[in-house]
C-alpha cells in the first residue's frame, strides 16, 4: 500500500515535475535562439560598420582624418543653430491659414454677398475662382456690381450653413 501511495505521489508529483520541466526546458531553447539571434545581428551590423570605417580610413593621414573631424563639428554647430533659431522664430502661416484669416477678419473686402438679410464681405476674385455657382452669378450681373443677393434653390441652408460654404471655398 505504501508503494502504492508512493507510485500515487510520484506519478502526481512526476506529472507535475514533468509539466514544469517541459516549460523550463521550452524556455532555455527559446531564449538562448533569441539570443543567439539578436547576438548573431549585432556582430553581423557591428562588423560591417567597423570594417567598412577601416577599410576607408585606415590608410588616410592623421591630418585629413583630423580635417574631416573638424568639419563634422562644424556641421554639428550648424545643425544646432538652424534648430535654434527654427526655435526662435514664429512658424509661417500657410496659404490656408492666411485665407482662412481673410475670410474672418473682412481684410480689404471688394464685394457684399447678402443672403437671408446678413451681409458677408467677400472677395470677388475668390468666388470666382473657387466656385463655379458664383462664377456663373458674377458673369450674367453684366455690371461691376459690388453687392449681390444670393437666393438658393436648396432648403434648409441657413445663415450659418452659407458662412461655411464660404469659408470652405476660402480655405
Amino acid at each position: 500500500a505504501s508503494s502504492g501511495g508512493g507510485g500515487g505521489r510520484s506519478s502526481t508529483g512526476g506529472g507535475e515535475n514533468s509539466g514544469s520541466a517541459k516549460k523550463k526546458q521550452r524556455l532555455p531553447n527559446f531564449n538562448s535562439f533569441k539570443k543567439r539571434i539578436v547576438r548573431h545581428k549585432k556582430s553581423n551590423s557591428t562588423a560591417d560598420h567597423s570594417k567598412q570605417f577601416y577599410e576607408h580610413f585606415a590608410g588616410k593621414q592623421v591630418s585629413v582624418l583630423a580635417s574631416l573631424l573638424e568639419h563634422y563639428e562644424v556641421l554639428l554647430v550648424l545643425r544646432d543653430l538652424k534648430i535654434q533659431a527654427d526655435l526662435a522664430r514664429p512658424p509661417a502661416h500657410t496659404l490656408k491659414q492666411n485665407l482662412e484669416t481673410l475670410f474672418i477678419r473682412s481684410y480689404c473686402p471688394d464685394f457684399k454677398l447678402i443672403y437671408l438679410d446678413t451681409v458677408f464681405n467677400v472677395h470677388k476674385s475668390i468666388l470666382w475662382t473657387r466656385c463655379p455657382y458664383f462664377k456663373e452669378m458674377l458673369l450674367s450681373a453684366h455690371t461691376p456690381a459690388h453687392e449681390l443677393t444670393v437666393r438658393l434653390q436648396t432648403p434648409g441652408v441657413d445663415v450659418a450653413m452659407f458662412s461655411s460654404l464660404l469659408r470652405f471655398l476660402y480655405t
